[in-house]
């Protein structure tokens, strides 16, 4: 790969490109910028395709580093709660990536000399250029269609309460899909998420989906135990979007019928 060093207001940042042109970018140093501490957190949200490993030449020898494709890049800025991720992201549109594609595919001496001689060869860079723009444009409709998630994401990870399956069903609602307790317990029972008397499987418990808290009421006939299935910031980032599509398909069913 080759490797070029772009310096602006954040500091110096490691791009390398690699046979086709495309430009890796280091992921410990786009994280930093953005104020993203927790790269193994990161790592696990990212698009696996593009995410690789490469050696880098350091003060200390060669050391390995995480690197990611420009898709990625997008969905870690999207990570950053810093004011200054969007003119971090500003200067990597405007400046440093039409750079790169300026004196990577475009401007090099051999990509002219290669285009004087053979004709055919500029027809397989324009047919490159239509790819490339079609694949930022379906990025960005990615990027949009999953903003509400993601913001959806960010706010309950920072919650570690659990809560009620009637406070989920609220906080479905609230997303425009209305859903009440009982519907969203049947829905949970029909997916195999919860038994017949509304108490998680063990295997979702162990996944960290739900917990079951129990407390002692006193009645007539003496003490019983009473037992709620709550569900986890880790069950509601799971689970909610698959409720949303059932939400969804339903409403169409019923405007088609």
């Amino acid at each position: 790969m080759n490797l070029q060093v772009f310096n602006g207001e954040f500091g110096a940042i490691r791009v390398l490109r690699d046979e086709a042109g495309e430009p890796w970018f280091v992921l410990n140093e786009v994280a930093k910028i953005l104020g993203i501490k927790n790269i193994t957190d990161l790592k696990k949200r990212l698009n696996p395709k593009g995410l690789g490993q490469t050696e880098l030449l350091t003060k200390g020898g060669k050391q390995k580093a995480y690197i990611i494709n420009e898709p990625n890049l997008f969905r870690t800025i999207l990570r950053s709660d810093k004011p200054e991720a969007k003119r971090f992201e500003d200067w990597l549109v405007e400046e440093v990536l039409p750079a790169i594609r300026k004196h990577g595919l475009y401007a090099t001496d051999d990509v002219i000399e290669k285009t004087l001689n053979n004709p055919d060869f500029m027809i397989e860079i324009l047919q490159k250029f239509k790819e490339e723009k079609q694949k930022r444009i379906e990025l960005q409709q990615e990027l949009q269609q999953n903003q509400p998630y993601i913001v959806f994401a960010k706010q309950v990870e920072t919650s570690k309460t659990s809560i009620k399956i009637r406070e989920w069903a609220k906080i479905i609602s609230k997303r425009g899909y209305t859903i009440g307790q009982n519907r969203l317990f049947k829905w949970l029972r029909d997916n195999g998420y919860l038994m017949i008397n509304n108490e998680p499987y063990q295997v979702y418990i162990d996944r960290g989906y739900f917990e079951v808290k129990s407390k002692t009421i006193h009645t007539p006939t003496g003490e019983k135990q009473v037992k709620t299935t709550y569900i986890t910031s880790k069950g509601q980032v799971a689970l909610t979007e698959k409720i949303i599509e059932f939400l969804k398909s339903k409403k169409a069913a019923l405007q088609a019928g």
